[in-house]
């Protein structure tokens, strides 16, 4: 268990650090292009493990329909994401990406995937009451930022719902080299339709190489926690970089978040771990039910 949660803390730094570097880079280089050389670097060290590691996970033709639709929508929530990080501080970007869990339960209510209990509402109450406290700080800034974390946050909770109907579990290196290849041809398309390109030289290629390398980390790492630790010790742990960034806005950049921030920030994040460490633990029942 202890091992689980360290290597939730590793997920937390290590995709804190993308973000960082990631918005480095957004001044410099369009989001097509962060896109396509972070993914190039990122498939090019998973496709060294996957050779070596799990050959069998190459053969992507033989996964269901259910995994390549999930990597689709997860380009369009990284997509989405990497325009919220640019115009967003990066803790209010991420923060309000933690509203992922709340949509998800909302969708697998309205479908009838999970039966509907008033501590489950509140808790989703609860947390679009701190999204909208988020949303409101955010207002005398950009609104089409903070409506594409809310859209890269639902694209992600669609992708959750549709693995979780279509009853198909895939491998996690499966999923990440179909979501990579699939933004780098609709990233490396848009380049190249719009003669965008800056190639990157000297120590730009090693801060790219070090984003798709923390890319990969976050991937890892978060699948090993939840793979040795129950859910509900580790769940909360997934928002740290709500902190980790919080406090890179706040001693890097001098950006001072406001009570409400705070607040809002507290409440999401809570109820967001709560509906995935419950959520979660109500499936192991009810496998545990059906076993016995």
């Amino acid at each position: 268990m202890q091992l689980g949660v360290i290597a939730m803390v590793f997920s937390s730094i290590a995709l804190a650090a993308h973000n960082i570097l990631i918005k480095s880079l957004l001044e410099t280089y369009s989001t097509a292009e962060v896109l396509l050389y972070r993914n190039l670097f990122s498939i090019v060290a998973l496709f060294v493990i996957l050779m070596f590691v799990q050959r069998q996970s190459m053969m992507i033709w033989t996964h269901p329909r259910a995994v390549h639709l999930r990597s689709l929508l997860s380009v369009v929530s990284w997509v989405l994401g990497i325009i919220a990080i640019k115009l967003l501080p990066l803790s209010m970007a991420v923060t309000i990406y933690a509203t992922c869990p709340l949509l998800a339960a909302i969708l697998a209510m309205l479908l009838k995937d999970e039966r509907r209990s008033s501590l489950r509402l509140v808790t989703i109450l609860i947390g679009f009451g701190g999204f909208v406290l988020i949303a409101l700080e955010g207002l005398d800034g950009s609104l089409l930022g903070i409506g594409a974390a809310l859209g890269s946050s639902l694209a992600q909770a669609v992708g959750i719902i549709l693995v979780r109907r279509s009853g198909e579990t895939s491998n996690t290196n499966v999923f990440t080299f179909n979501t990579l290849a699939m933004l780098i041809l609709f990233s490396g398309s848009y380049v190249a339709a719009t003669d965008a390109a800056s190639v990157p030289t000297g120590g730009i290629i090693v801060f790219f190489a070090l984003v798709g390398l923390s890319y990969l980390a976050t991937v890892w790492f978060g699948t090993v926690s939840y793979r040795i630790a129950p859910v509900s010790y580790v769940a909360g742990l997934q928002n740290l970089p709500v902190v980790w960034l919080a406090m890179f806005d706040f001693f890097a950049l001098n950006l001072q978040p406001t009570w409400s921030f705070f607040v809002g920030a507290g409440l999401l994040v809570a109820s967001s771990a709560y509906l995935v460490a419950s959520g979660n633990t109500s499936e192991t029942n009810n496998r545990t039910l059906k076993r016995n």
